[in-house]
């Protein structure tokens, strides 16, 4: 994951939107603002850093600002996360101004609550939280600068590392890279990136199950599984679309990196082990010397997976990669499932009749 990077929010004009901050609840439509408003907003922006200053930390982004039980701070900031992305901004606010009194860290928790005041439509209250936040910010940074500075070069120099690709994507292709006081504009990019592969990481089980199914030859049923992801995953990411489309509109540059990342809509992995369990078969057949329907697909699927262009060259595209993987792993005699545990894992097989399977489900349910 993505560390916490610096965020500066300058003053802006009312009707637009800027849901950057936290990750969008699932399946809830973007809220919209009314397009007609005349009367400027101001909104003094926000600092988003998390300063590490002993042994433990919360999930705060900071240690507690007073003496509250940790275990109590903590659990209530994983109620507000989880009310937050369920769209009960309310709930959640409340949940936050619980946890500032429980000892937590006022600079976060009142960009939280800003946060939830915002998605709320209550503009005023989420001006006051964040200029609330911004002060804490300031008064801890007047108390060590130095420190804080080192932090602040620290959180940025991870998150360009861990995200070269994008960085060179950044670097070679906009106009904001020649300068040097507009690396913000990067870390806003990253921030949304990271908030997907937050996403895309919680459903890497469903993916694995694809697998599955296409390494078994399940075709109809591997279909229907991306079906089923691509229908629930809809709306979720077409709201990283739309919040992308306000990054791109806010500081006026693109990042292809990033928008082709959010365009896979948590389905491009899916696709992608499609591809490669078709190289199997197809290799099987040019080693017969018998290119048949196996190999005509495979080149099918190549040509359609050739024809869009991937990133910004610094790296081959993950399909490609997929192949000569796979390719390797054929050439070297590799089972297309490795697994050295699975002789000691193998169970004999019990089968049981319907009459002994309800026996032993009344017993475990103590019937």
């Amino acid at each position: 994951m993505v560390p916490p990077g610096l965020e500066l929010r300058p003053e802006k004009p009312a009707g637009s939107s800027d849901r950057t901050s936290e990750p969008p609840p699932a399946f809830e439509p973007p809220q919209k603002t009314d397009p007609q408003s005349k009367e400027p907003e101001k909104d003094p922006g926000v600092y988003e850093i998390r300063v590490y200053t002993g042994p433990k930390r919360n999930l705060g982004g900071g240690e507690p600002a007073g003496g509250g039980d940790p275990n109590q701070l903590t659990a209530l900031i994983r109620t507000a996360r989880q009310q937050f992305q369920i769209g009960q901004y309310a709930a959640a606010a409340r949940t936050y101004e619980q946890a500032l009194r429980a000892g937590g860290d006022p600079a976060t928790i009142h960009q939280r609550i800003g946060q939830c005041y915002a998605n709320l439509g209550q503009k005023a209250e989420a001006s006051m939280a964040y200029t609330r936040a911004i002060q804490a910010y300031e008064q801890r940074l007047s108390q060590n600068p130095r420190d804080e500075a080192a932090r602040w070069l620290a959180v940025t120099i991870e998150a360009v590392v861990e995200n070269y690709a994008e960085y060179i994507d950044y670097n070679t292709t906009t106009t904001q890279s020649d300068r040097g006081d507009q690396l913000h504009t990067l870390l806003d990019f990253l921030r949304l990136k990271a908030r997907y592969d937050r996403i895309a990481w919680n459903l890497r089980p469903i993916v694995l199950a694809h697998e599955v199914l296409v390494r078994a030859g399940r075709e109809l049923a591997a279909e229907i599984w991306r079906e089923l992801l691509l229908s629930r995953t809809a709306d979720i990411a077409s709201q990283f679309l739309g919040q992308l489309k306000s990054l791109v509109r806010k500081h006026g540059m693109r990042l292809r990196s990033v928008r082709e990342r959010l365009a896979q809509r948590f389905v491009r992995p899916l696709d992608v082990d499609r591809l490669r369990a078709m190289v199997r078969p197809a290799l099987g057949q040019l080693r017969a010397g018998k290119p048949g329907k196996a190999v005509e697909r495979l080149v099918s699927e190549i040509d359609e997976f050739a024809s869009q262009p991937a990133g910004a060259g610094f790296e081959a595209p993950p399909w490609l990669e997929a192949i000569v993987e796979e390719l390797q792993e054929a050439e070297s005699g590799a089972p297309e499932s490795p697994d050295s545990l699975e002789p000691y894992l193998a169970l004999p097989q019990v089968t049981l009749s319907p009459a002994q399977l309800q026996r032993e489900l009344r017993a475990m349910l103590g019937e």
